[in-house]
Order: structure tokens, then sequence, then C-alpha cells
């Protein structure tokens, strides 16, 4: 998808036999964005991406690149679990 630049926490499930649900974040370039497509278009060529994979359900969060320094920089993953 044009603008697209990472893809992270990609989750998919099977809700019902042969039906899947997902829900994934796209960091996007959003001065990409404004010269290319505009918003709305980008996550409907998300959304036909997903179909295509044959996931007719699917929650596209959308993040600024800004975010992906921060999110790659989290000490979060680091910590140990209460298990």
């Amino acid at each position: 998808v044009p603008s697209v630049v990472d893809v992270h926490d990609l989750h998919i499930w099977c809700i019902a036999s042969r039906k899947y649900s997902a829900a994934v974040h796209v960091v996007v370039d959003f001065s990409a964005v404004e010269k290319s497509v505009g918003y709305k278009d980008l996550l409907l060529k998300c959304q036909e991406v997903i179909c295509h994979h044959g996931i007719h359900h699917a929650t596209v969060q959308v993040d600024p690149q800004e975010l992906l320094q921060v999110h790659c920089s989290n000490e979060c993953f680091s910590m140990p679990s209460n298990n």
C-alpha cells in the first residue's frame, strides 16, 4: 500500500469455521498520503489487501511514522511478566 512504511502488531484469529478476523497497526508516512491518496483511500486500500487474503473483518489502526520510533524503543517489552 503506498505510503505505508511498516506493519506491526498484526493479530489474526478464526472467529468461526473459515471466517477470520484481524487487527493491525500500519505506520504511515503522512506526507506521502497527502500527495498520493487521502486518508479514506488509504484505509480502503489496506482493507482491500486484507480482504485479498481471505480476511473479511479487520480493524486497521493508522499510526504516524514518528510513532514507530517510540514503539521500537519502548521498554515495556523487557519488563517481566506477572505470570
